[in-house]
């Protein structure tokens, strides 16, 4: 066990404060982190090894360092965001209509079983929408699976502490949050903002000339000027251990590829950089269309003591595509930079983690189901801080606007009629691409209402020849596919077969999932599909 337990403290003794917490095969890494007036502090850190401990005595140990290292960190006992490792989970894309945004978490619900071996009782899930395509009414979205065991250890892990946790997810997701830009603030304060808005830059520009103070405030959140040739795409690499990583494909700040790989070598040397480039070049098919053109690749490595593995003298080739983490998304007072530079491979996940609950980010992700989830706490003292903050900006913006008041009006009547006529575009782009779905929904109808054979007669027939010994607990017809599917009891459920076969009705009928026996009916459970057959005039 490693890693400074206090750093200097905040000024503000109640200023809002997070913790992130990765837990891994060989190991526990522990990052605290607090809100300052503009920017996030690492306040300290911690990593446990597990060496050889056996199950009791590794949860022993969790405990007691979790016991002790939230004790320097109180105010937030309330702000816990742990991760699981990559290998625990299933990470699948589906695609699902564009509706379903309303309630993507329900809809996505539906896919486990396609996706996970384990029953949809058995698993938690979440999922984030990684873009919308209305070209062709699909979202497609980002699905996690986990064992519930899994999570359900972590969240009575610290209900002995006493200690509900805010979140769980995965290395993966804290690991793309790195590169994923969080959602614009629709509500609260935004300092970056403010900083890059035009017209204050134009009214406190004499005032930040003469305050080196305020001309800080505005070079610390200036954008970066965007670089030369097309942006590269980006492999965040997180070791798990000794023996397996976790590869990423991040392109427009979005996910799009994740997978474990076995490490060539216990070290990170030129043949398991190589093998990482390479499946990295393999797994850009996974682009989008409109991403795949020639771009160069960015390997990024952590998770592990990578200055001390890392090899010496590589070749430029490897050089200007490999590259570690070298620095944190935390700020450090100049007494902890030193002691914090050979351990940000390690600190990485976890700051991101900690970030989480501090700030919103690109991928919000959560694998406690949300009946079980904490409400989250808001920090009163930080929107007061803005607001006040707020009003002293437009103080002093309102100041030094009357300087130049005919100029800025001018420009300020532009801007709204250039957003007024911004506003009436979209409308019209809507109401276009309402009335062409609108449209598409009439067609399908039609082609549906030709083809359907109607619930009615489907039950009739089932009715007449499923034999007297077999009943129905589940019937679901979907009418667009002309597609059935059964689920129910029988004494013999493979005899069930060439009845359902031999009706003019009904064709391609098979077993979704194997026969099982209820003990307690003494029946055999069965789910299967069918299709049904077009009417005579159709098929003619």
């Amino acid at each position: 066990m490693h890693g400074p337990d206090v750093f200097e403290p905040s000024i503000f003794s109640d200023s809002m404060k997070s913790i992130g917490i990765v837990f891994k095969k060989n190991e526990m890494i522990m990052v605290a982190a607090r809100h300052g007036i503009s920017r996030y502090f690492l306040d300290g850190y911690r990593i446990l090894p597990f060496l050889d401990s056996s199950d009791d005595e590794k949860e022993a140990v969790i405990l007691n360092t979790l016991e002790r290292f939230l004790a320097d960190y109180r105010g937030a006992r309330a702000n816990i965001f742990a991760a699981l490792p990559r290998s625990d989970a299933f990470i699948q894309y589906v695609h699902l209509p564009l509706a379903a945004e309303e309630d993507v978490y329900a809809a996505a619900g539906y896919e486990i079983d396609r996706y996970s071996p384990f029953g949809s009782d058995d698993v938690y899930y979440d999922c984030h929408v990684v873009r919308r395509m209305p070209e062709s009414g699909l979202l497609y979205v980002l699905l996690i699976i986990v064992q519930r065991a899994k999570v359900d250890y972590l969240i009575e892990l610290f209900k002995k502490l006493k200690i509900r946790l805010q979140g769980v997810e995965l290395t993966t997701t804290a690991l793309v949050n790195g590169y994923a830009a969080p959602p614009s603030a629709e509500n609260g304060f935004d300092p970056a903002a403010l900083a890059r808005n035009v017209y204050v830059r134009k009214a406190l520009g004499p005032l930040a000339r003469r305050f080196p103070a305020l001309a800080g405030f505005f070079d610390e959140h200036s954008e970066n000027p965007a670089p030369e040739g097309p942006a590269p795409v980006m492999l965040p690499v997180e070791y798990l251990d000794n023996e397996h990583y976790e590869l990423n494909i991040v392109a427009e700040g979005a996910l799009h590829y994740s997978r474990v790989f076995a490490c060539t070598g216990r070290t990170p040397d030129e043949a398991q950089l190589h093998d990482m480039l390479r499946h990295g070049r393999q797994a850009c098919i996974h682009l989008p269309f409109d991403q795949v053109e020639e771009r160069p690749l960015r390997c990024v490595l952590s998770g592990r003591d990578l200055e001390r593995d890392f090899p010496v003298g590589m070749p430029p080739e490897l050089a200007g595509q490999v590259s570690i983490v070298n620095r944190l998304p935390l700020s450090q007072v100049d007494a902890q930079a030193g002691s914090v530079a050979g351990v940000a491979p390690l600190l990485s996940v976890p700051a991101h983690l900690a970030l989480k609950g501090l700030k919103p980010v690109g991928v919000d992700m959560n694998l406690i189901p949300p009946a079980l989830r904490p409400r989250r706490r808001k920090s009163k003292r930080v929107l007061v801080f803005g607001a006040a903050v707020c009003l002293l900006a437009c103080a002093v913006a309102a100041l030094a606007l009357r300087w130049d008041n005919s100029r800025s009006l001018e420009q300020a009547r532009t801007a709204v009629q250039l957003s007024r006529l911004e506003r009436e575009y979209k409308v019209l782009e809507a109401q276009r691409a309402e009335s062409a779905r609108m449209e598409k929904l009439y067609e399908s109808a039609r082609r549906i209402a030709g083809q359907d054979v109607g619930k009615l007669k489907v039950l009739r027939e089932l009715t007449e020849i499923i034999p007297e010994n077999a009943w129905l607990t589940e019937f679901n017809y979907r009418a667009a596919r002309s597609e059935i599917r059964l689920s129910g009891y029988a004494v013999s459920a493979s005899q069930l077969l060439p009845v359902l076969e031999q009706s003019d009705m009904f064709e391609n009928v098979r077993f979704t999932s194997p026969i099982t026996t209820d003990q307690r009916l003494k029946k055999e459970q069965f789910r299967l599909e069918m299709k049904i057959q077009a009417p005579e005039q159709e098929a003619q």
